[in-house]
Order: structure tokens, then C-alpha cells, then sequence
């Protein structure tokens, strides 16, 4: 039984390496950790990306739908390239340091860069949206006596980013609060 043991110690210390680099390799993304939706906004809402804020949400038109490659999948693929970037600065710089002391005591650096693919900073750029949805709606709510939105966030500091962003760069607060069609149906329900 020793000898079983210590064979599979050796083995495990030999193809440590080799499987360590095979991991890795299959495994583009990386877990998210707390700097990741700050580095995130910050490349969503540079000038880069100002010329592209259609491809975040909406409808699609149909040439986009019919197309080999849409439009959306460009420009996550774009974000992914950036968000890797290191020479790209003004992406690891926190912002608005000076308007919140929340965030000017936290401790986040978005100059740590954790690897993730395009279609997991989708993912996450959709979770943030939709958790900013419900304190922005409190926020406007009449009849809310709190003038700081940072009350309504439950003390996330990432939708209080989101928030100063949006008010710095309003051109994307239609693709964020995602605002009801033209054109919309009531139809009556029954219950009993």
C-alpha cells in the first residue's frame, strides 16, 4: 500500500506541469473577482467604445440577425482584447474617487487583470445591468427622501461605479435601463 503511495506522489510531482499547462489552456476565464465589473465599465464607457454603444442591447436589426458575425459579438470580442490590454492605463485607473469616499477607502485596483473570454464578460456585464436596474428604480422612485444612490445599492460598490459612470457618459443609459418599445401590448388576464 506504501508503495502505491509514494508511486502516486511521483507521478502527481512529474505531470504536475503538464497538466497545470493543459488547465489552463482549456480554461480561458478565470473566476471573477471584486475589480473585474470596475475594469469592465471602465472600457464600456471609454472613448473606444463610444462609437459602438448600439451593439450593448436593443433590438437587432435584420441584416445584423442574418449576418455571418453580428455586430454584438464584434464588439464583445473587442472588450475581451481590451480587457486583457495591459498598456491600455486609463483601464486600470478607478474613477470618481473623489465624488464617494466608498470608493475612495475600498482598496479595488482594476490594474489586476483576471482573463476572461467574451462571451463571460457578457455575462457579466448582464448581471451588472440587472442589478443596477432595481436600486436606480428606488433611486427615481417619488416619495424616496435619499438624495445618495449609494443607500439603494446595499452597499455594492460596483452599481455605485455603474451610476457615476452613467452620469458622466448619459449616451448609454438607454442601453442600461433598457426602456419599454414603441410599440407595446396590454392584454387582460383572468385569474378565476
Amino acid at each position: 500500500m506504501l508503495e502505491l503511495i509514494e508511486h502516486r506522489k511521483m507521478n502527481d510531482s512529474a505531470y504536475k506541469g503538464i497538466m497545470e499547462k493543459r488547465r489552463t489552456a482549456h480554461n480561458i476565464s478565470g473566476r471573477k473577482q471584486i475589480q473585474c465589473p470596475f475594469r469592465l465599465v471602465d472600457i464600456i464607457f471609454s472613448d473606444a467604445s463610444a462609437g459602438r454603444y448600439d451593439a450593448l442591447g436593443g433590438s437587432r436589426s435584420r441584416e445584423d440577425l442574418d449576418s455571418a458575425v453580428s455586430a454584438e459579438n464584434v464588439f464583445w470580442v473587442g472588450v475581451a482584447i481590451a480587457f486583457a490590454d495591459v498598456a491600455i492605463i486609463e483601464f486600470g485607473q478607478l474613477c470618481y474617487q473623489d465624488i464617494h469616499p466608498a470608493l475612495d477607502r475600498c482598496g479595488i485596483s482594476p490594474v489586476v487583470i483576471v482573463l476572461h473570454d467574451a462571451a463571460s464578460l457578457l455575462a457579466m456585464w448582464t448581471k451588472l445591468k440587472s442589478d443596477y436596474a432595481a436600486p436606480a428604480a428606488k433611486f427615481k422612485l417619488s416619495g424616496h427622501h435619499s438624495q445618495v444612490f449609494f443607500g439603494y445599492c446595499g452597499g455594492r460598490l460596483d452599481l455605485l461605479y455603474l451610476k457615476f459612470s452613467l452620469d458622466a457618459g448619459p449616451e448609454l443609459t438607454n442601453a442600461i435601463e433598457q426602456p419599454l418599445p414603441k410599440r407595446s401590448v396590454l392584454r387582460e388576464h383572468k385569474f378565476w
